[in-house]
């Protein structure tokens, strides 16, 4: 029987190897907390989603992250755990009039308090 020794190919000039991970997980590890700027700016038009609405906010450092309508909260809220900015940008338009009805009215709502 022979013996597997488990040969390790990282480089020192690999930017991984230098920072000492163990390993790479994009969007896991030391995530910051995202801001959403107020009121709500979105920067896409409103996507759909599975069953509901889906856009891109800015954020208060300049950035965009995914946000989803819930309905009944009648609000956006930060969905960048849930979603990417792919996820949005490929989604398909918002067909439901009703459902942009409703996010019209309380942006309205909103601008009016």
């Amino acid at each position: 029987m022979s013996k597997i020794i488990k040969t390790s190919f990282a480089k020192p000039d690999d930017p991984i190897y230098k920072e000492g991970f163990k390993t790479f997980t994009p969007n896991k590890h030391n995530k910051k907390k995202v801001e959403l700027k107020l009121p709500i700016e979105l920067v896409t038009s409103l996507r759909d989603k599975g069953a509901g609405a889906v856009a891109l906010a800015k954020t208060t450092d300049g950035g965009a992250v995914p946000v989803l309508w819930s309905s009944p909260n009648l609000r956006w809220q930060d969905a960048s755990d849930l979603l990417t900015v792919d996820d949005v940008t490929n989604a398909f338009p918002l067909i439901d009039p009703l459902l942009e009805e409703e996010i019209e009215k309380a942006k309205q709502d909103n601008e009016d308090n």
